[in-house]
């Protein structure tokens, strides 16, 4: 794993534990999680999780 995957990897996991358990928007989760913005986020987590942010977190999401 180079080390922008590594980076990436970790920002995607900040992500889904804020969709999980807060109820931010996803550009505040994208900024938050250092990503340029919330495009820069869906990308990046589209092609690592097979989901975009919004489909994740209906179906994980704790907070209603």
């Amino acid at each position: 794993m180079t080390p922008h995957q590594w980076i990436i990897q970790r920002r995607i996991s900040r992500a889904k534990s804020l969709m999980r358990e807060t109820n931010m928007s996803l550009v505040e989760i994208s900024l938050s999680c250092g990503f340029v913005d919330q495009s820069h986020l869906g990308r990046h987590f589209t092609r690592v999780v097979g989901a975009t942010p919004a489909q994740w977190r209906r179906e994980h999401s704790s907070c209603e």
